[in-house]
């Protein structure tokens, strides 16, 4: 007599404990042995024992693995989904309407947004509420998923979606595993959900839950920011924000949630002082309130790559008591020896309070070395200003700095307005291309680099002020002496500690640290033309033409980065210099189509033959045909030589290439192997690329 099939469920929420056993025991009675246990942050999972084992959530499946005591126990996500004749009230609600979400939990309010927007639901404006500060009598329908999480008297009317269906894909499986007749298990699927076709699939399910996930991650990260902050996906949709950002700007965005940034008049100005992939900006509520917006990029990976926005807004003069510490000695990123030795100067100087000229050409981390110089300093806890002397006319630099009275000129506040060096009291002011200020307010520098006094422009007040200057340019600024363009007093007063960063040309050493930070360490594999002609691309825009090119190769859904996937203009450069350079013609020839790089193809597969294949299908046939059977073996040989792929997407592989005749799955120590057809597939596939 064989033992029945041990399925263990990992829930996070106490309710479903007792919803999932009802359901699966309706469907498989007393065919499966069931056991259901709740996951606790505060509870640690004890070690257990199962056959195949399933949960709600992505981030319970290594810690499960940890635990479970079976080495050979499937692992499944549940891939709970909606049916879809349940948002038959939500269709006949009006455009634009908001609606109230209501659970228990964010996580699942944020997976139940998107999947009711993958059936379509996009006409109403869906707020998810889960017990935060929010004026729920403003809103006239509320919709729940099974319970009541929150009693919500002042809401007019509600809507219960009722509780997420258990996909039949997993119902199967399980059937499967626990061998029971195809016919029985059909009738109790069939009893269960009538119509199978009103489901997402099961890959969809699972991937919304991920992305769920990450957006759930990340807002928790952010809300740890002191700083206010947005996150969007590639879309411009918001998808969620911190607390900060509410408290700021005195507004509730709850409403905007899922909805496209320009649907608000405020977080558009907000997010339009950026460019559309990223860097920085300004914002201004008013003179007394504005902020640098920055907006960066960030991952997550499921079965595709999920981009994501970070913006922030840094306040600039509403809040002075605080430096903004954007950047720290620890983020340079360097090999070479004389970024070494910069360094090593910069952090010394740090301690005093001597202006210090940073040299170089555009793009090569000026600003990061000035902020890591004033967040090493003791002046850290204290404003840091930035200003791009070439970015202002000469008068509106000149107010920008030292600022002016009431009246000074037309169209001037009538209260005035402090000026930038006088609001960096006690801190640091980096000011960026200085060989572009004009000669008059050189002059007005020099004085107050000595005299560390600020006469506002129409003032006849002069005010002490305690600042540190630290300077930069990408002039030659002793040619700008000789021409008569810069004044050599000050000259002579700011250069007394001097940086001088060469461009990457010159310290090649550097490249590959700074690429691979804006890839994402140990995520991305190079093929070998590409890391040569990184190595040998002069990079006349240094780091920021670097990070520009690695920004544009994210975009790509690959893990494996070949020479196709550099912008257009390198690829002309590279054309230009094939015919003298060991990375040309052949690997142009072939455009960068092959998937692998000697690097990454693993001992076990020839060499030969993974660089002749061009379909994943081919490949699987590869690792299977040289004893690679199982499945999470496969995902991780496959992730080594360049893919990233899930279980999921193996699985639907493998059954494909079974149905097609071309593997063939045995029980026990059979495992998968290929059929005649696969072995001939694979060697006509071999052949069809030679």
């Amino acid at each position: 007599m064989t033992s029945k099939l041990k399925v263990f469920v990992f829930v996070i929420y106490e309710e479903s404990m007792d919803y999932y056993p009802a359901i699966l025991r309706r469907i498989f009675e007393d065919h499966i042995d069931l056991e259901v246990r709740l996951y606790s942050d505060l509870r640690p999972i004890d070690p257990f024992s199962a056959d195949l084992i399933l949960y709600t959530l992505g981030f319970l499946k290594p810690v499960l693995m940890d635990k479970c005591l079976n080495p050979a126990a499937e692992f499944m996500h549940m891939g709970n989904t909606l049916h879809g004749s349940c948002l038959d009230s939500i269709k006949q609600l009006e455009r634009g309407t908001d609606v109230l979400l209501v659970s228990e939990g964010s996580i699942f309010l944020w997976d139940t947004i998107l999947t009711l927007k993958a059936y379509g639901m996009a006409h109403v404006n869906f707020v998810p509420y889960y017990g935060q500060r929010l004026d729920t009598s403003a809103y006239k329908y509320a919709i729940y998923l099974g319970i009541r999480s929150y009693e919500l008297p002042e809401v007019e009317h509600t809507i219960d979606l009722g509780w997420r269906v258990l996909h039949p894909y997993v119902l199967r499986r399980i059937g499967k595993a626990a061998g029971l007749a195809e016919s029985f298990l059909e009738e109790k699927i069939s009893a269960y959900i009538v119509d199978e076709t009103a489901l997402l699939n099961y890959n969809e399910c699972v991937e919304i839950s991920y992305i769920s996930e990450f957006t759930q991650e990340r807002l928790a990260i952010m809300n740890l920011l002191d700083t206010p902050a947005l996150l969007l996906n590639d879309q411009d949709v918001v998808m969620g924000f911190n607390e900060r950002l509410r408290t700021e700007f005195h507004k509730d965005f709850d409403r905007m949630i899922s909805q496209k940034v320009s649907r608000d008049q405020f977080l558009d100005r907000l997010r339009s002082a950026c460019e559309d992939r990223g860097g920085n900006g300004s914002f201004e509520l008013s003179p007394d309130q504005r902020y640098t917006v920055s907006v960066r990029a960030i991952e997550s990976y499921g079965q595709s790559v999920h981009h994501r926005v970070l913006l922030e807004a840094l306040p600039v003069v509403k809040i002075e008591s605080q430096g903004q510490l954007a950047y720290k000695f620890e983020d340079i990123l360097y090999k070479s020896s004389v970024m070494k030795r910069i360094v090593e100067l910069a952090r010394h100087f740090s301690s005093t309070d001597t202006t210090i000229l940073i040299e170089g050409p555009s793009g090569v981390g000026k600003e990061l070395l000035a902020h890591s110089v004033h967040a090493a300093s003791t002046r850290r806890q204290r404003p840091f200003h930035a200003v791009n002397c070439g970015a202002f006319s000469e008068s509106l630099l000149e107010s920008e700095l030292f600022g002016y009275a009431s009246g000074a000129f037309t169209g001037a506040l009538r209260s005035g307005k402090k000026g930038l060096l006088e609001s960096a009291h006690g801190g640091t002011v980096f000011l960026d291309e200085i060989g572009e200020a004009s000669l008059k307010l050189q002059v007005k520098l020099l004085r107050f680099l000595q005299e560390k006094e600020v006469q506002p422009i129409g003032s006849s007040i002069v005010r002490k002020v305690d600042v540190r200057v630290i300077c930069a340019t990408n002039r030659n600024l002793e040619e700008a002496m000789e021409m008569g363009d810069f004044r050599e007093d000050l000259y002579y007063r700011i250069s007394t500690v001097t940086l001088s960063v060469p461009p990457l040309s010159e310290r090649r050493e550097d490249i590959e640290p700074i690429l691979m930070d804006a890839l994402g360490q140990y995520t991305y594999h190079l093929s070998e033309p590409l890391r040569t002609f990184i190595s040998r691309y002069p990079w006349p825009g240094n780091a920021r033409e670097l990070k520009g090119c690695a920004e544009y190769m994210l975009s790509f859904d690959t893990r494996l980065l070949e020479v196709k996937h550099l912008p257009d203009k390198y690829q002309k450069w590279l054309l230009k210099h094939s015919e003298s350079e060991s990375f040309g013609s052949e690997q142009l020839k072939s455009n960068g189509k092959r998937p692998l790089s000697a690097p990454h193809i693993e001992a076990s597969v020839p060499l030969e033959e993974a660089k002749s294949l061009t379909s994943l299908e081919d490949l699987i046939l590869l690792e299977i045909d040289h004893g690679c059977c199982g499945r999470r073996k496969l995902v991780k040989r496959l992730e080594d030589q360049g893919y990233r792929i899930t279980e999921y997407r193996i699985n639907d592989l493998l059954d494909r290439l079974k149905k097609q005749g071309f593997i063939q799955v045995e029980k026990g120590r059979g495992g998968t192997s290929l059929t005649k057809a696969g072995r001939e597939k694979r060697l006509s596939g071999k052949r069809s690329v030679e």
